[in-house]
């Protein structure tokens, strides 16, 4: 029981997640600091879900080389994953984990392109390297393009020749030309007779204005496609979104052809794009993606009779991705699975066997869009933080018997390619072990920030606790460079169990268990004071209680103090380097 003359503060619940843009001394209540491999939709955190190995052999062609891309597909109702691999193309199946390599039947492609292009369009799986004829894939059947096909709409020969970026709606493909900033609109798909027309790109040399479209210059060559949802249209889906790294347009392409050179048809919606088309993700009704200066979202709630579409920044997860390399941006990649939208970032590059570069992110962040299940005030996105435990080279989301399932491409311990699997699971262990997981609160006054204080220990109360798990509590204050490590590391075994059964909280039935850090520290006073919370294993802090006692004397700063921060720019805390719970 805290005594009477005793100050308290602490958190009671952090519905709100990560504020991680915000100095911690700014971080307003209901918010975390920072937080790594922990997860914020019960209100108050706990250790995130947990990456598995679903057992996927890769073959000896794939285990090696440079990774290309990968995207899910279906055919006859069965969904397959096709990856890339150092020119080859492989079809993986998540319900056998059977591997196909699909260029056995076709002519393998370019070893050495950055990433591949794929495109479901329900009839086949096109392949893009952005050089050789585009592969298409119909269940485990591959061929080329063949360019003197001749197009039942328009007479003319011309199946689809080499592109990049792809988009497919209203039964017509739109493709972006060869690193370019041009992109041209297939011939429309007339069911009941010309299903696969839409392989044709004749449409733009049949009628006056032919042509390829261009986006207005200045902001480099295409790097995304994406059909736009829009639920007040009858087909559901709006206007064909174009990026480039410094902006993004509208096209509206249910226009008539022969409208196309007289009509304005384009409108520029951004004065902001991205440099990575795997990082365009369709979460509900709305797009994210990432730009050079974080993750935004493009809105279409009916805010307001003036407007329906908004743009606005995710900054909660900003910490993690500040210090991304620009020229790595390219390959980030996002999806949209159990509510969230998972990205990545901390890309960094591996020299291969062959002496080439790959590229893999040592990162996750994460945004919950779940408003239903969580105690949230406005249904806005929550940030959970950073997720580590793997180095991905690409995140894929597929449908598999009918549950929702999120795949990572990997690079494992010894560099070869591999396929893990994250999961709605959270047992507190990943496919490599206990999920070490930490968490930085914002800084607590106690009495007042003018108030000078001592430290006089903190409780932190758990609950969901897995066997095995274990929690340790660290301080430091004013701004210290040093965390201090607090007494009394805990290893708690069971539900119910806790180190200090005696304590009054312990006491009524039902309550969460407490444990009690003190420190045998000489120098306790502080007028500010951030804490860090280490779990190992699943658990569910609910609560940190801080003690306080009003100090016997205020003690004026002396210069000296500061001689630590004297021989470097500034004082890191090196705890929150991304490598320190890999």
């Amino acid at each position: 029981m805290i005594a009477w003359r005793h100050y308290s503060d602490g958190y009671v619940d952090l519905r709100g997640g990560v504020l991680s843009g915000v100095d911690p001394h700014f971080v307003p209540e209901g918010y975390a600091s920072r937080a790594v491999n922990l997860t914020f939709r019960s209100g108050v955190p706990e250790t995130r879900p947990a990456f598995l190995d679903p057992g996927a052999a890769l073959p000896d062609r794939a285990l090696r080389g440079r990774f290309q891309g990968a995207a899910s597909y279906v055919y006859a109702g069965q969904t397959r994953v096709a990856f890339a691999i150092q020119g080859d193309v492989f079809s993986w199946d998540p319900a056998s984990n059977a591997v196909v390599r699909l260029t056995e039947q076709v002519t393998r492609r370019d070893h050495t392109a950055e990433r591949f292009r794929f495109i479901d369009t329900g009839r086949h799986l096109i392949v893009q390297d952005g050089i050789n004829l585009p592969m298409l894939v119909q269940g485990l059947n591959a061929r080329d393009s063949d360019p003197s096909k001749i197009s039942p709409f328009t007479g003319l020969a011309g199946e689809i020749g080499p592109g990049t970026m792809m988009a497919y709606g209203y039964y017509q493909l739109m493709m972006v030309l060869p690193f370019s900033n041009q992109f041209i609109i297939g011939d429309p798909a007339v069911p009941g007779g010309q299903e696969d027309n839409y392989l044709m790109d004749t449409l733009n040399q049949y009628l006056s204005g032919a042509g390829a479209f261009e986006v207005a210059a200045g902001g480099g060559n295409i790097t995304a496609l994406k059909m736009l949802p829009q639920l007040d249209m009858p087909e559901g889906i709006g206007p064909l979104l174009v990026f480039t790294p410094s902006f993004a347009e509208a096209y509206n392409v249910t226009l008539p052809r022969e409208n196309w050179g007289t009509q304005i048809i384009s409108q520029r919606i951004l004065a902001r794009g991205t440099p990575s088309a795997d990082s365009v993700v369709i979460a509900n009704n709305d797009v994210y993606f990432r730009s050079r200066d974080g993750v935004h979202s493009i809105k279409q709630g009916r805010a307001a009779e003036s407007g329906r579409v908004f743009q606005t920044a995710a900054r909660g997860n900003q910490y993690w991705l500040q210090a991304d390399a620009p020229d790595l941006l390219r390959y980030t990649s996002g999806v949209f699975f159990d509510n969230r939208v998972l990205m990545t970032c901390a890309p960094y590059r591996i020299r291969l066997d062959d002496g080439q570069m790959d590229v893999a992110s040592a990162g996750i962040t994460s945004l919950d869009l779940d408003v239903e299940r969580s105690p949230r005030d406005s249904a806005v996105e929550i940030a959970d933080g950073l997720w580590t435990g793997m180095d991905v080279t690409q995140l894929v989301t597929c449908v598999v018997d009918g549950k929702d399932r999120c795949f990572a491409f990997v690079k494992d311990a010894d560099g070869n390619n591999a396929i893990r699997e994250i999961s709605t699971l959270q047992t507190g262990r990943d496919f490599s072990g206990l999920i070490r997981s930490r968490l930085y609160t914002r800084a607590f006054d106690v009495a007042g920030i003018l108030t000078a204080k001592t430290f006089g220990g903190a409780d932190v109360f758990v609950s969901n606790l897995a066997d095995n798990a274990r929690i340790d509590l660290s301080w430091k204050a004013d701004g210290k460079p040093v965390w201090n490590r607090l007494g009394m590391k805990a290893k708690l075994l069971g539900k119910c169990a806790c180190p200090c059964p005696d304590t009054p909280s312990n006491a009524v039935p039902n309550a969460f268990p407490r444990i009690s850090f003190g420190t045998d520290e000489q120098n306790k006073t502080f007028f500010r004071s951030e804490f860090k919370i280490d779990t190992e294993g699943q658990a569910r802090l609910n609560a940190l209680r801080v003690q306080g006692l009003p100090a016997k004397s205020e003690q004026a700063f002396q210069p000296s103090e500061a001689k630590v921060c004297e021989s470097v720019e500034a004082c890191p805390d090196n705890d929150y380097a991304l490598g320190a719970l890999t």
